[in-house]
């Protein structure tokens, strides 16, 4: 338990750090995103009310990102996949140690926030999946502490 302790769990917290950074290419800078909301079409006042709920719709739903590629896609889900299988070993190593009961609680915690980014990665949605990189961050912050409080 002590190298997961010393070496892979602090590196699985600075590869989801790194991962959070490597998201922001695909998010548009604030100025590009409000000369995109101000260039939108203006409503123009139309006969029925139903025409101007739709266009008021479709003005609210500006993409604030720039969608995935198809190689992008799979790169995220397989480093998302790579994650998985490293915390399903941590996961197996606190399986036959009683006091890492809640250290398996929260290691099981991010594995499922990994699943969960693993979808979001699969239909390209990146505002789901900086969201839940930051959940992870979090969980596993959490689960490092349960699992080596009293080692570090």
């Amino acid at each position: 338990m002590s190298e997961i302790c010393e070496k892979e769990l602090p590196e699985l917290d600075q590869e989801v750090s790194n991962a959070v950074i490597a998201l922001s290419p695909w998010f548009l800078p604030p100025s590009l995103l409000e000369r995109r909301i101000a260039s939108a079409e203006p409503l123009n006042a139309p006969a029925d009310e139903e025409k101007a709920s739709s266009q008021q719709k479709k003005s609210s739903q500006t993409v604030e990102f720039t969608p995935l590629l198809d190689r992008d896609r799979k790169s995220w889900e397989l480093w998302t996949e790579e994650r998985l299988k490293r915390v399903q070993y941590y996961m197996d190593i606190t399986d036959d140690q009683p006091g890492l009961k809640e250290a398996k609680g929260r290691l099981s915690n991010v594995a499922n926030l990994l699943v969960t980014f693993h979808g979001y990665a699969s239909v390209g949605n990146v505002q789901q999946m900086k969201v839940v990189l930051e959940q992870v961050r979090s969980a596993a912050e959490k689960a490092e502490i349960a699992a080596c409080g009293d080692l570090n």
